[in-house]
């Protein structure tokens, strides 16, 4: 199972990030945004075709699928799919096709909250405690509350332990969101484990990317609103905003219209990857490097990751962002709410981390993606890449999806190309 620390495969093709980690460490950690943006916008290795550039960036990274949503001044301009949603059925990968997205999810959870901060459930600075059913605390500091902020900016000192890992199987969940959480949360859980479920920090010192975090906003989703967070998310931010094919849980879904999480192997071993598809038959010739589907896959904490949709949704969500909360007459936030989710939190990041970035409440400000500001969240899974961003200044953005591990540099490469044009 991929993780939150960075590790880089050298094959000589591409670089992975691992488990959403790119979405923790900005795009500035791969390297590749270290060039000048300039540059790489105008490397031509397809003739200045957009299409012939993204398939060039997809076989280069042995990326099966991509779909792809372009906005400009606020609208869509065009969505468009590219390879396939499925190798063995030759099933194409359009810009309709339902993909889990990973880590962009949380900007979906991040709405849900911030409605409920709308509606005064809470201030961003209270403990969380107040709105939940069992005390979340570290252990080492009992006396130092746990606020909404702490968890939308990643400094609530709440770690992805060795039992966040463990979660990952094939379909739905099978724990209530709530009930894992406990478990893992609370002195005497079932996966309570006060070394490695927490950092050795105070709450609110240091910046150290969480996905359980994450999950705990999604419970007080529950908490506050009185519905499953699965259900919150359909009937209160997909469904006004115009997303009718995104859903959190593969239960009512086709599992023949979503797209295939691959991993490839280049080696040809494809034992080491995890969360294979159990009809799968490996081929027998695997000396070129082999794509190994997965399972659909779910995990404890479905809030950090699980969101199942696709880059015509999307980029109604990001248009939202755009057009200050509003889209096609619905609202799913206040202007001056979106106002606030983009903008600096001044999160203390450590020595070791980069020290211009800059975090929003989930968002981040992304550097290397050309002039003037640029807001986004990328994730990764087991067989995905994702990136979105936008740029407030001219209404411009980008969604890329990927079902493909390795598609981290594609995607800031394609989102660099995009905003660039």
């Amino acid at each position: 199972m991929e993780r939150i620390e960075v590790s880089w495969y050298t094959d000589g093709v591409s670089a992975r990030l691992t488990r959403r980690s790119f979405a923790a460490v900005g795009l500035g950690t791969a390297g590749l945004l270290s060039r000048p943006w300039r540059a790489l916008a105008d490397e031509d290795t397809s003739g200045g075709d957009l299409d012939a550039f993204v398939r060039s960036r997809m076989d280069l990274s042995h990326v099966p699928g991509l779909s792809l949503a372009i906005i400009r001044d606020g609208n869509l301009l065009r969505a468009t799919g590219f390879g396939f949603a499925n190798l063995a059925q030759q099933r194409p990968m359009r810009a309709d096709t339902p993909i889990n997205v990973g880590s962009v999810t949380k900007t979906a959870t991040c709405i849900a909250v911030m409605q409920m901060w709308e509606r005064k459930k809470f201030t961003l600075d209270d403990d969380v405690n107040a709105h939940l059913p069992f005390p979340v605390r570290n252990f080492a500091y009992p006396d130092f509350p746990i606020t909404f902020r702490q968890l939308l900016t990643h400094t609530s000192s709440i770690a992805d332990g060795p039992a966040y890992e463990k979660s990952y199987a094939c379909g739905d969940p099978h724990v209530p969101l709530g009930q894992w959480l406990r478990d893992y949360l609370t002195a005497g859980g079932a996966a309570y484990d006060p070394q490695h479920n927490f950092h050795p920090w105070k709450p609110g010192m240091q910046f150290e990317y969480s996905n359980v975090a994450y999950g705990l906003l999604g419970h007080l989703v529950e908490t506050l609103s009185g519905m499953s967070y699965s259900d919150y998310m359909l009937n209160r931010v997909f469904a006004p905003l115009g997303m009718s094919h995104t859903r959190i849980l593969l239960a009512g879904m086709d599992p023949q219209s979503h797209a295939t999480p691959y991993t490839y192997a280049n080696d040809g071993d494809v034992a080491a990857v995890e969360l294979r598809d159990p009809a799968w038959t490996p081929p027998a010739d695997r000396l070129g490097g082999v794509q190994v589907p997965h399972c659909l896959y779910s995990w404890g904490t479905p809030p950090d990751g699980l969101a199942r949709t696709t880059a015509v949704d999307l980029s109604r969500l990001l248009r939202a962002f755009m057009n200050g909360g509003k889209l096609a007459g619905h609202r799913a936030l206040r202007s001056s709410t979106i106002a606030q989710i983009l903008s600096d939190q001044h999160v203390p990041f450590a020595a070791t981390q980069t020290k211009t970035q800059v975090q929003g409440l989930t968002w981040r400000r992304y550097g290397g993606l050309g002039p003037g500001i640029v807001w986004g969240h990328s994730g990764g899974d087991p067989g995905i890449s994702t990136l979105i961003v936008l740029r407030p200044r001219d209404r411009r953005g980008a969604v890329i999806l990927m079902n493909s591990d390795g598609g981290v540099i594609t995607a800031a490469e394609i989102a660099l190309r995009v905003l660039a044009e």
